[in-house]
């Protein structure tokens, strides 16, 4: 069964999986229309509202649906997997699409260990 976890992009777990729309497995990553909206309301300096946040995941969810039924074998790739650890570069995972598709993922038989301690490499 799988196994998935969350962090930052910054982890050195190795089975970090990213799940950005610039660089990580497209699949899995907002849309950019939808991701927009969120980097406007952070560049302005505040926090999304419960409303604008809601929309952000219902957006997220309709964008995963469809990613599921286009991109199948992508998700049976993932499904198969011991254990994924989504990152992105979220600081709070509490409001991050990582914590969402775990989520999703919980809903289809996986296991949802939640978010890891942050940890760096040393110097």
């Amino acid at each position: 069964m799988l196994e998935v976890w969350t962090a930052r992009i910054s982890t050195l777990d190795p089975d970090a999986f990213n799940i950005t729309r610039k660089s990580g497995h497209k699949e899995f990553a907002p849309s950019w229309e939808t991701l927009q909206a969120m980097l406007e309301i952070r560049r302005s300096g505040r926090v999304a509202t419960d409303d604008e946040w809601r929309g952000y995941v219902e957006e997220y969810l309709k964008a995963m649906g469809r990613s599921h039924r286009f991109h199948r074998a992508a998700w049976d790739a993932l499904l198969a997997r011991q254990r994924v650890v989504f990152v992105c570069y979220c600081v709070d995972a509490k409001r991050c699409h990582r914590s969402i598709l775990a989520r999703v993922l919980e809903s289809l038989g996986a296991t949802n260990c939640g978010e890891l301690p942050t940890v760096t490499k040393n110097t």
